[in-house]
């Protein structure tokens, strides 16, 4: 049973959903099982409907965009999540990722009717999430009584962040609670922008350019004309001060300064500068997520295609060893293992002209930059077991080093990992033992003979295999003949990393 909820004049009734429950839900119309690892796919204008038109969907459930969608010609009121447009329908409650896709030409309108809650999700609930997503020529048209209009949503008690819509926002005589991207924000949203042009009636109310009744808003703006009857601004209607939030001045064709927001003019709105505390690309002070860029206006950082920015950047820090978590070359170590080297530029070069650079968060492997062997599920064997060591490594502080042992005997260390996904198992190696007499071995699932093995005076060398998907016990062993040593007698490994190249 839903907890009933007052929004302003509006009480949105208690719906049981009892029968519904308690039958089986019929074969989802899209592909992926709704789950955050796995999240149901949504790759047109016919998935986009069958979720709006499904409130057994609505709750706890992950969706993802595969591809922008043209609603050209359609009726949008078709495609509103949640719709609920007498105010006693469920809301979304669930995850939806744009993924960094585009959904344009919303065409929502009442046609005159008084209904409540408009924009592609009517109401999205408090624990729903949307995020990365782009609404592009959008029109939205209630009602002379309409309540809760907004493109991207009526009114949202989640959170919303890294979305951006445009085009326009319309509403009757006595509409209330308008906004360019939000009708009434009830809680989060960050990182978004607005440039919609919002007008209401003559006895409106609660008109703005961003969000129409205000909650909580960071790093956010509106570059759009408002007009209205009461509560009119800028970029907020009434409610709370945003925090770092901005809107074009009147006087260059922005709404009305309220004291809601930082009003610029458009050469201002020009100017990096001008967005205190932003995450822009190329600077760190305020972050390395990237979050922002400029063109002309801001713009969100997945909208422009990765190219030659990135690849500049790359360049400032190629050969960066050791880079600081907080420090400016984080933002191009996309393979995450504190050097800017080919494997970075390989993660740009997959992710060319993408929104964003893929990152490899390296989650299977090992550097032992933990200082020890806790992070893989290490099993050590034979007569002695390999050390962390500090004096002899690749990169970073640590590397791994056999054990001392005598003639005939052995120092192994192993671990067991599902490698579905990953294509190729790497490693680096160091050997300074007795030549073609005791020898550094590699196994893959127990190959009796091991996959190769080196040995003698041998400096960090990579070596790297193909591996199938599936459980996998790799071993590495050092192992002594029956007489003789040669060198410091010892083996080392580092940067173990198992990566996906296709």
């Amino acid at each position: 049973m839903r907890k009933q909820t007052k929004l302003n004049d509006v009480s949105i009734a208690v719906l049981v959903w009892v029968c519904v429950l308690s039958l089986p839900l019929a074969a989802a119309p899209w592909g992926g099982s709704g789950t955050e690892d796995e999240p149901y796919r949504i790759a047109d204008a016919s998935d986009l409907e069958s979720l709006a038109s499904d409130p057994n969907y609505y709750d706890g459930y992950y969706f993802i965009l595969t591809a922008d969608i043209d609603l050209l010609g359609k009726d949008g009121r078709d495609y509103i999540i949640a719709p609920n447009t007498d105010g006693s329908d469920p809301y979304f409650n669930g995850t939806f990722d744009g993924n960094y896709h585009v959904i344009g030409n919303l065409n929502i309108d009442t046609l005159g009717g008084n209904d409540l809650f408009l924009g592609l999700f009517g109401v999205i609930d408090s624990d729903g999430l949307v995020q990365n997503l782009g609404l592009e020529n959008a029109t939205v048209t209630g009602g002379g009584s309409s309540n809760y209009v907004g493109v991207l949503t009526g009114a949202s008690m989640g959170t919303i962040k890294q979305c951006y819509a445009s085009g326009t926002v319309t509403g009757g005589l006595a509409v209330q609670n308008l906004g360019g991207m939000v009708g009434w924000n009830m809680s989060e949203i960050y990182n978004s922008y607005a440039d919609v042009n919002v007008s209401g009636g003559a006895s409106s109310s609660n008109i703005g350019g961003f969000v129409g009744q205000n909650g909580i808003t960071d790093k956010c703006y509106a570059s759009g004309m408002v007009s209205g009857g009461a509560n009119v601004g800028g970029f907020a209607g009434s409610g709370p001060s945003p925090s770092y939030c901005y809107f074009l001045d009147p006087s260059d064709g922005g709404g009305p300064d309220n004291g809601l927001g930082f009003a610029l003019l458009e050469g201002e709105m020009q100017d990096q500068a001008s967005f205190a505390t932003w995450d822009f690309f190329g600077e760190a002070t305020n972050g390395t997520e990237e979050i922002w860029m400029m063109d002309n206006f801001p713009v969100l950082g997945w909208q422009i295609a990765v190219g030659m920015p990135e690849l500049a950047m790359l360049s400032r820090y190629w050969r960066t060893s050791g880079c600081p978590s907080g420090n400016l070359c984080e933002t191009v170590d996309w393979y995450r293992d504190g050097t800017i080297d080919t494997y970075d530029f390989f993660q740009l070069a997959q992710s060319w002209q993408e929104p964003v650079v893929a990152i490899n968060l390296l989650e299977i492997g090992d550097d032992f930059e933990t200082g020890d062997f806790g992070y893989m599920p290490w099993v050590m064997g034979g007569d002695a077991n390999f050390v962390i060591v500090s004096d002899v490594v690749y990169q970073g502080s640590y590397a791994a080093k056999s054990g001392t042992i005598g003639d005939s005997q052995t120092s192994s260390m192993e671990f067991t990992v599902d490698t579905t996904g990953y294509e190729v198992i790497g490693f680096y190696m160091k050997t300074s033992t007795e030549a073609d007499a005791d020898k550094l071995k590699f196994y893959d699932n127990g190959d009796p003979h091991g996959l190769f093995y080196g040995s003698g005076e041998l400096d960090w060398t990579y070596f790297s295999f193909n591996t199938g998907n599936g459980m996998h016990t790799f071993k590495w062993a050092y192992e002594k003949n029956g007489s003789g040593s040669s060198g410091d007698d010892c083996v080392w490994i580092d940067k173990i990393e198992f990566l996906d190249l296709y």
